[in-house]
């Protein structure tokens, strides 16, 4: 998937053939379709400047409040190429610089109405574990958004 996300993003290939594509590694047309709208959402810019060392971050939910999202760094790329199951997900992405805040998230939909991408397949794939955050944020996964963390430098997480 990493190589047709690469070519229809360079325009190697039409967004119908990217389609067709997708549809024939196995990938359902409703799914196939949703990853397309992914992909053009992602593709574009949060609005912010871009300078060297900018790096993306990908969130996942199982639900559209992205109570407790799960999420990974993806460095310098704008793209990923990741399994994750027959599963309904919601994704958004934002831009930030290691020691700055996060960008506004691009949501795959829009932050008020997020949709859900039925990922489609045979695998339900792992089941998702309660978040723990990421960053400096909370450690009970609550504070999405955070990439690196919304603070400096957190105390140690409480033990339980």
């Amino acid at each position: 998937m990493r190589e047709l996300v690469a070519q229809l993003l360079s325009n190697g290939i039409s967004r119908r053939d990217f389609v067709r594509r997708l549809v024939a590694s196995g990938v359902t047309i409703t799914a196939a379709n949703s990853i397309l709208d992914s992909v053009d959402a992602l593709a574009q810019s949060d609005g912010t400047p871009v300078s060297r060392g900018v790096e993306y971050h990908l969130e996942y939910s199982t639900t559209p409040t992205f109570a407790q999202p799960h999420g990974f760094s993806l460095g310098p790329w704008r793209t990923h190429r990741g399994w994750v199951g027959a599963q309904n997900l919601y994704w958004r992405a934002y831009s930030q610089y290691p020691s700055g805040q996060a960008s506004k998230p691009v949501y795959h939909g829009s932050a008020v109405d997020p949709l859900v991408v039925n990922h489609g397949g045979a695998s339900p794939g792992p089941p998702i574990p309660a978040s723990t955050g990421s960053g400096t944020a909370s450690t009970d996964g609550r504070q999405g958004g955070a990439g690196y963390g919304f603070i400096q430098q957190r105390g140690a997480p409480v033990q339980g």
